[in-house]
């Protein structure tokens, strides 16, 4: 007979054979890792899945068997209907003319008296029901009152096993784990200590619990999307080492109307080869299509690479043509400030690779013996040092060679000491000439370091910060250019190219996001550009592009915000001013060209001043280490309704790419070799989910290393 239709439930309660299961799970342990994975991306039947539950398989032999023996023996006495309470919850079985009743709750098997009482069986029906919360009486349980509290409600208890997996598919998601975890023997044993009422589900359907999840919270998400006005994208592309297969991943930033800063992974997408800029701008623009947020994009962060930039140029001529774009898209393009330091640094120590490479010579023969490395910490132990470890930096990241080199300062007498005792260390230690110029490279970088730390944030606005930090680099660079040693002067050189080459014009995001701070407003671009363009006619042309493009943008919002409530204005009349009105008069063509005029210049009284001369002409807060920008914005809202909404699109606007980086570290995690075989659907499913549902339970994503992950 087919099932009945009824309706679909996303965490639908799926039946399994324990005793299949618990075979299956102790003949697994001989099975490879492999194997048990390639098995997630399988389309499998939902007949190949699932087995049919023991109470079901008893009862249908039951009734086939009777109707079998009916048929046999027609002449037979047929048995009489059993009425007692205990049949409800017990399945009758015989075996070797035995008849046995065996209870559907603790599987036990019980010998049926030959009279047919069934006494012993309803008593044993009672107990099982206490035993497993089927009473008629509610159970109580104290529940705590959310997850980060630690008070506690007291209430009835139900198990309900479609919230269980809802919560375990959330379980598998945040915690980037296979979705075999679920099918372990440990994993059972914790759930079945944990409540009686546990029921073991496979692997596959936590699989298509964690779709659900996605699905379900991605729904959110785009209802979301059309209360923001606003969005600023980041997007980066990455390849996969055990896939060998390019994803692309784009992060979505905005303010809400809580003024809270809010981050998202939208897409984390296979981009087919080749990944020129044409493919790369039809598959963003597809992402953003399918999320309905074409429309409401402010800004585009992507890194220096050549084919991100013909990407943005066409779609800035897709904008374009929308006229969606702030500014007639001066904004669009953002590069990520923290690349273009990474190159500045990259560049700058080049003529410092012979000393650089002695230390890290000696930082490798150090730790390639345990040996060497307990007489080293013993030594520096007895010259009574803090730092009791060498740093071994990654060649290719600029940040942890300045980590090496400003920790083997520390221990430039343990290198000496102990290559008095270590003939085969004394290549590698630097002369006091070598340690000078170690100790300049690490003077020159340690600005570069705290920069990047601070550009690099992502849970805070970073736009109205930079310009700042900008100007320290200038500063270095211009510092250094004409220091004394020819070393120090060649990395400033070439720091310098590379600063000129990304900086040399006027950056109108980091410039109007720091006016955008009521601690700056246009003091501190005032206070920079002249650092930043030494000219004094650069300067002032500079400053005058910067005011000419703040108040543009202020226009622009004035005009939006005019569009918005033009219905609202074209009835021209309060509540209060309506008691003055007469019942029946006809107005003079005068006065409704008069009222046009009104309509069209947006009010009754004009101001005085607009909001931003309002704003910037008041007096700057006071600068503290601990202000909130967004905070005040939150506060002053009211006094300036139309600045405060372009002030949060602004502040909103990300200035590096790490948001997509450290999802790119998720990615590498997740596609892990046993789990190569992971299709890139299923991928997006596990790294956009694990977003969202931290988000959706307030966690936090693990810390890069040094707040950056390069």
């Amino acid at each position: 007979m087919a099932p009945s239709k009824r309706k679909k439930n996303h965490f639908e309660v799926i039946p399994e054979n324990a005793e299949f299961e618990q075979l299956r799970s102790l003949g697994d342990e001989s099975e490879s890792e492999d194997v048990g994975e390639i098995g997630d991306n399988n389309d499998i039947s939902e007949q190949q899945q699932f087995q049919v539950p023991e109470q079901e398989e008893i009862s249908r032999k039951r009734k086939s068997g009777s109707h079998e023996t009916q048929q046999s023996q027609p002449y037979q006495k047929k048995s009489r209907k059993k009425k007692a309470r205990c049949w409800a919850y017990m399945d009758l079985v015989e075996e070797n003319q035995q008849k046995s009743a065996i209870c559907r709750f603790c599987k036990q098997k019980m010998k049926c008296d030959a009279t047919g009482c069934t006494t012993t069986l309803n008593r044993h029906v009672d107990k099982c029901l206490k035993s497993y919360g089927q009473t008629s009486q509610a159970l109580l349980q104290f529940q705590p009152s959310d997850t980060k509290s630690t008070e506690v409600t007291l209430g009835t208890f139900k198990y309900d096993h479609a919230e269980m997996r809802k919560v375990i598919s959330h379980y598998i998601l945040v915690n980037e784990l296979p979705f075999r975890h679920v099918e372990s023997f440990m994993f059972d044993k914790v759930m079945r200590t944990a409540t009686p009422f546990w029921e073991k589900i496979s692997r596959h359907a936590v699989r298509k619990d964690c779709f659900s999840t996605y699905e379900i919270e991605k729904t959110k998400l785009r209802e979301l999307f059309k209360l923001v006005r606003k969005i600023n994208i980041t997007t980066d592309m990455w390849t996969s080492s055990h896939q060998k297969i390019g994803y692309m991943v784009v992060t979505g930033h905005w303010i809400d109307a809580d003024w809270r800063l809010n981050m998202r992974v939208l897409n984390f997408c296979n981009v087919p080869p080749p990944h020129s800029g044409f493919i790369i701008s039809e598959a963003l623009f597809k992402c953003l299509d399918e999320w309905g947020i074409v429309d409401k994009i402010g800004t585009l962060t992507v890194d220096n690479a050549a084919a991100n930039d013909v990407a943005l140029r066409y779609l800035k001529q897709t904008f374009s043509v929308r006229r969606s774009l702030p500014i007639e898209g001066k904004m669009f393009h953002a590069r990520c400030c923290a690349h273009i330091l990474n190159l500045c640094v990259q560049d700058g120590l080049d003529p410092t690779e012979e000393i650089v490479d002695k230390v890290r010579d000696g930082v490798k023969y150090i730790a390639a013996s345990e040996g060497r490395r307990i007489k080293f910490a013993e030594i520096s132990k007895s010259l009574g040092l803090k730092c009791k470890k060498l740093i071994l930096d990654v060649s290719t990241r600029w940040n942890s060679t300045y980590n090496m080199l400003a920790c083997a300062i520390e221990f430039k007498n343990v290198f000496l000491i102990y290559s008095t005792s270590d003939q085969g260390f004394k290549e590698y230690v630097p002369s006091e000439e070598d340690w000078e110029r170690v100790a300049g490279v690490c003077s020159f970088l340690e600005v570069f370091s705290d920069v990047t730390k601070v550009v690099s944030g992502t849970g805070y606005s970073t736009s109205n910060l930079f310009l700042s930090e900008i100007r320290r680099v200038k500063q270095i660079i211009d510092k250094k250019a004409i220091d004394p040693n020819l070393h120090i002067r060649e990395m400033a050189r070439k720091m310098e190219l590379k600063f000129e080459k990304y900086w040399g014009e006027t950056n109108l995001v980091m410039a109007i996001g720091a006016v955008m701070d009521p601690r700056f407003k246009m003091k501190l671009p005032a206070f920079c550009f002249p650092t930043l363009y030494p000219i004094a006619s650069d300067s002032e042309t500079n400053l005058s592009y910067l005011g000419n493009a703040l108040t543009d943008l202020y226009l622009e919002y004035c005009r939006e915000e005019k569009d918005a409530s033009k219905e609202k204005n074209e009835s021209g009349i309060s509540s209060s001013d309506a008691n003055f009105m007469a019942e029946h008069s006809e107005t003079p063509q005068g006065i409704n060209d008069y009222e046009s005029f009104i309509r069209e210049s947006g009010g009754i009284l004009e101001p005085t001043k607009s909001e931003l001369e309002e704003y910037l002409s008041e007096k700057i807060v006071a600068p503290t280490s601990k202000f909130d920008v967004l905070a005040w914005w939150k506060g002053n809202s009211s006094k300036f309704p139309i600045l405060s909404k372009m002030a949060a699109d602004i502040l909103s606007i990300p200035i590096s790419t790490v948001a997509s980086e450290s999802t790119f570290s998720a990615g590498s995690r997740v596609i892990e070799p046993h789990r190569s075989c992971l299709k890139p659907e299923t991928v997006e499913v596990l790294l956009c989910g694990a977003d969202w549902v931290r988000e959706l339970y307030g966690l936090k994503k693990a810390k890069q290393v040094n707040g950056y992950p390069w």
